[in-house]
């Protein structure tokens, strides 16, 4: 058995730990980062302004809640769909990881006109909506799980 098959067994055995292991690894950098960085966003004539910790603390515990409920219906020895499974992490880890890196390599390359900006936000709308996909399907995988027989333990 190669190290590919044995991550997607992972995935299907236990998905929960894709998202749990993330979480002590984010707040670290969290707290590396500093209690002072800080993220401003600007939606119109709006600014809202997130340190990075309280980002990091966010995104640990919307993590350990997907992770919670995996390990839920696990326990209730049910069986969740592998592709699902499958979809739902990689969607949402590719869609994070792309909208956390974009805004890193568009400053790397200085100015930038309107165009590269209208490009820049598609990217990142397009990656929202994915990663918003993703927690449907997480959704409808655990409700699957449930109108499923029950997982034979052996």
């Amino acid at each position: 058995m190669n190290n590919f098959t044995r991550l997607i067994n992972k995935i299907i055995t236990k998905p929960h730990l894709f998202f749990w292991i993330p979480i002590p690894i984010l707040l670290i950098i969290g707290l590396l980062l500093g209690l002072d960085e800080k993220l401003d966003i600007n939606v119109h004539d709006t600014y809202f302004v997130f340190r990075i910790i309280e980002l990091c603390i966010l995104i640990s515990l919307v993590l350990g809640i997907i992770g919670l409920g995996y390990w839920i219906v696990l326990k209730a020895n049910r069986t969740l769909s592998k592709w699902l499974n499958i979809l739902h992490i990689f969607l949402t880890y590719s869609s994070i990881f792309c909208i956390w890196f974009i805004p890193l390599i568009q400053t790397k390359f200085g100015e930038y006109g309107f165009m590269d900006i209208i490009t820049y936000s598609v990217f990142i709308v397009l990656f929202i909506l994915s990663l918003i996909l993703a927690q449907f399907l997480y959704v409808l995988n655990l409700i699957l799980a449930f109108f499923k027989k029950k997982t034979l333990i052996v």
